[in-house]
């Protein structure tokens, strides 16, 4: 009778320290092509709202305002009290697009209350066991009035008629910049940090971002620097 042989402890220790190599290859790259396509939806997506925002913008000679925290979507117990949805007008009455509440692929982490131009995500916290913690879903956007840089530079006041837009996703790392902070640098390499790169790395910091519209400097230069980036990002 033939004898079956067993596998040695040698031979089980080389079999799983060769799986686990292949395992520590494989995985980074598998994580690398997710972050790789959730850019590229994103991406995608702002290119859609850009075609609604223009749209309505040939029949409305305005983009639709922003509220008070610049988000796109509804979040439940903003302190401003601000519920309005204004990119719901890309499509109602009149369909410019279909979806225009797109939903950020990287959904970070932002809070109810606390949301300002400076603090587009809320007060973070990372205790998931706070009630006011959720997912941000929608991309964020930001209306640009006519004299922005005057007592701020966001439209969120009729009769205000914005004549610029910012449309802009969290990005890998999951957190947003603060707008204004970026509209009142003059440092070419402060502003272009906060543009997500992936020769940076794949996991990089930095935001995703889409603007259109007359995307020029306002009072005292504000956004100059800014504005340059996001013309060569587009």
């Amino acid at each position: 009778m033939r004898l079956i042989r067993g596998f040695t402890l040698i031979e089980l220790l080389v079999v799983v320290a060769i799986i686990s190599i292949l395992a520590a290859m494989a995985v980074p790259n598998f994580l690398e092509a997710q972050i790789r396509a959730k850019v590229s939806r994103a991406r995608s997506d702002m290119r859609t709202l850009a075609t609604g925002l223009e749209a309505y913008c040939v029949d409305n000679n305005a983009y639709p305002m922003c509220n008070n925290e610049m988000l796109s979507g509804w979040r439940p117990g903003s302190d401003s009290g601000n519920d309005n949805r204004y990119l719901e007008r890309l499509s109602t009455p009149i369909s410019y697009i279909t979806s225009p509440l797109q939903r950020d692929p990287f959904e970070p982490w932002g809070r109810y209350n606390n949301f300002s131009s400076s603090n587009p995500q809320g007060d973070y916290t990372d205790q998931l066991g706070d009630p006011d913690r959720v997912r941000i879903l929608d991309y964020k956007y930001g209306a640009i009035k006519s004299d922005a840089g005057n007592g701020g530079g966001f439209a969120n006041v009729a009769p205000e008629k914005p004549v610029a837009w910012l449309v802009y996703s969290a990005g890998p790392d999951k957190a947003y910049s603060g707008t204004s902070t970026l509209m009142t640098s003059y440092d070419p390499e402060v502003v272009s940090a906060h543009f997500y790169d992936p020769t940076n790395g794949t996991v990089s910091y930095g935001d995703v971002w889409r603007g259109g519209g007359r995307l020029q400097p306002g009072i005292n230069a504000w956004g100059a620097v800014f504005f340059r980036q996001l013309a060569s990002a587009n």
